[in-house]
């Protein structure tokens, strides 16, 4: 059959076999690269729905803002790291295994209350020792603030090393691990509580407790915060500083009394009173009917004396204003004479080995020294009198507990010898001896003391420096001889001499009757 439409022109190839249906009409828009094998039939699937086995390693920072109605059922291995500003209005049925680092500031109407209630206020801490040194006195060391209008640094912790962001704390926390840092490893030192709280339990940790903060728990891990407060949380080691309002008071006394008093005191007295006193700026009007066993430095003493006088003498804040010049030559017939005798000079000595390295040779590392003289202190007992005390750690001292810290955790760098001897009493310690000194017993008190001089007694270890004025000399030669010689070397020589010789500055105008041996 003859086309129709025969060609305006004829091919340079026709074809050697004629279509058995050939077209009616000429494509009006003919395929430029016409295929080199063509289908034999078309496609009955044309659009085909293949999953990916691969996603993406970099997820998009944006989102689509309309979610696909027909979602994956296999979700991504590495999820977006930028959350919806549009969250679905129908959660999933099973919760993320990576909720969300910022709550929401409503809470949810549930049967299931969240572990973390929305509170207004929460609490700060010294984050360590280093910011309770530098706490100007009367100032708290904890304290409650707003939760959404404080920025503060944290403190995470945890039982294990959840990242290498974590390291170990001190000895005092044995097994705990400590950070500052957030996922990506920033320090994070300005933030809110319920971020800081956030960051710290998606890292599987908790926020530290007080007394992990107070007891330096936490200060390895520093990013510049060890100076300051940060968020932290009360634990079962630490009293609360909100005052209870209830009319039953506890039946039994807290074991860790606050460091500072309560802004809010209770308006029920205790029902157990505390074992020892507290020095009060505020003295009550009512003297106790049972006065304590302690000695305690009062602001305002009573205008009446007692007539049975304490068994231990007391510092007077109004001392007499004529004291004597000559103080008795001869001891007091008194079957309980005074412990601590009426002296224009006390003792001092090194407070460490530290401090005796660094003596220039000649100088004494044993002085005595006017009682207004402002030195240090070391505070020793038998037990941890309370969180200032730290063990002596030392061989030479077992069981001993040394501190240079008052009632209010304060280091005494500065102050006189009877004010320095009433605080060590106070808290029922007792000023550490010439020797627990140079033995190093004291020396984890620290409070950059090591290598100064303090405030000390002579005890049992230690010979005197000061010589005898008594006409009647020792029967027996000293055990343990002076480590410097005397500067006033005794008038009358002694019916023993030493078994060895000894260097004086100013040997003695008598020599004597029976030369040393050596």
């Amino acid at each position: 059959m003859p086309s129709e439409f025969p060609s305006a022109a004829s091919s340079s190839e026709p074809s050697l076999i004629p279509s058995a249906f050939p077209s009616l009409a000429p494509s009006s828009e003919p395929s430029k690269m016409p295929s080199a094998t063509p289908s034999r039939a078309p496609t009955k699937q044309p659009i085909a729905i293949i999953l990916t086995s691969a996603p993406t390693k970099k997820p998009t920072a944006a989102p689509s803002k309309m979610p696909s109605s027909e979602p994956s059922l296999i979700p991504s291995a590495f999820p977006t790291y930028v959350p919806s500003r549009s969250p679905s209005l129908q959660p999933s049925l099973v919760p993320s295994s990576k909720p969300s680092l910022m709550p929401t500031s409503v809470p949810s109407e549930s049967s299931m209350p969240s572990l973390v209630p929305t509170v207004g206020e929460a609490l700060i801490a010294c984050a360590s020792q280093k910011c309770i040194e530098r706490t100007p006195i009367g100032d708290p060391v904890t304290n409650v603030v707003p939760v959404e209008e404080g920025i503060y640094g944290i403190r995470c912790c945890a039982d294990s090393q959840l990242n290498a962001a974590f390291v170990a704390a001190n000895s005092q926390c044995p097994g705990l691990w400590v950070s500052s840092r957030d996922t990506n490893g920033e320090c994070v030192r300005l933030t809110t509580y319920h971020n800081g709280l956030s960051v710290c339990q998606s890292l599987g940790a908790r926020l530290c407790t007080v007394q992990e903060n107070l007891n330096d728990c936490t200060r390895p891990a520093k990013c510049s915060l060890n100076e300051n407060k940060v968020w932290s949380v009360y634990g079962a080691d630490f009293p609360s500083t909100h005052p209870s309002f209830s009319p039953v008071p506890s039946a039994l006394s807290s074991e860790m009394p606050s460091l500072a008093p309560s802004k809010m005191p209770s308006t029920f007295p205790s029902a157990v009173p505390s074992l020892g006193p507290t020095m009060s700026s505020s003295p009550s009007a009512f003297p106790s009917a049972v006065p304590s066993l302690g000695s305690t430095t009062s602001r305002a003493p009573s205008a009446f004396p007692s007539a049975v006088p304490s068994l231990r003498p007391t510092i007077s804040n109004a001392p007499s204003l004529a004291p004597s010049s000559l103080p008795s030559l001869a001891p007091s017939l008194s079957a309980f004479p005074s412990v601590v005798p009426t002296v224009g000079e006390a003792l001092i000595s090194c407070a460490s080995q530290k401090c005796v390295e660094r003596t220039l040779p000649g100088d004494p590392i044993v002085e005595s020294a006017p009682v207004e003289s402002m030195y240090g202190i070391r505070c020793c007992a038998d037990s941890q009198l309370n969180i200032g005390f730290v063990s002596a750690n030392n061989e030479q001292c077992p069981d001993l507990w040394v501190s240079s810290r008052d009632t209010n955790g304060e280091c005494i760098r500065e102050t006189t010898y009877h004010d320095g001897l009433a605080m060590c009493e106070s808290l029922g310690a007792r000023l550490c001896t010439v020797q627990e000194n140079l033995n190093d017993c004291s020396r984890p008190a620290k409070c950059s003391l090591n290598e100064n001089k303090v405030w000390t007694v002579y005890g049992d270890d230690f010979p005197s420096t000061h010589p005898s004025f008594s006409p009647a000399p020792s029967v027996f030669s000293s055990e343990v001889p002076s480590t410097a010689a005397s500067n006033k070397p005794s008038t009358f020589p002694s019916a023993v001499p030493s078994l060895g010789p000894t260097s004086s500055s100013a040997p003695s105008a008598f020599p004597s009757a029976v030369p040393s041996l050596g």
